[in-house]
């Protein structure tokens, strides 16, 4: 049977390798911060980040649709099953920094939300 002190260690060990593995993750798994103009159909599949101006959302159903203009092109997108954080981020001339991941809708690219914060 483990004394106190022998879990203590373990629970530091598994808590210190849990941190390490996050940052592994974290660098591993970054989105990649690109312009609207640069998405298309060759990274589908890949995690970004963009970051614009909502022209327009709507709501249909259990989805959230949105045009996002940064300037450089605008780009569809949709947030699955939003809640209310989503929402209220989503109204039209608001800045938003989007991370997800570019689909094929249709033949075109779109941006599938996965968060979604404020920017200015």
């Amino acid at each position: 049977m483990l004394d106190e002190t022998a879990i203590i260690k373990i629970s530091i060990a598994a808590a210190a390798a849990g941190i390490a593995l996050l940052f592994a993750a974290q660098y591993f798994f970054e989105a990649k911060e690109i312009w609207v103009s640069d998405v298309n159909v060759q990274i589908a599949g890949e995690t970004v980040l963009l970051h614009g101006k909502v022209d327009s959302a709507f709501r249909k159903g259990n989805a959230l649709f949105f045009q996002l203009n940064d300037g450089s092109g605008k780009i569809k997108g949709v947030v699955f099953n939003p809640d209310e954080k989503e929402s209220g981020l989503l109204q039209k001339n608001s800045f938003v920094a989007v991370r997800g991941k570019i689909q094929l809708y249709e033949g075109a690219p779109e941006i599938v939300a996965e968060n979604l914060e404020k920017w200015q």
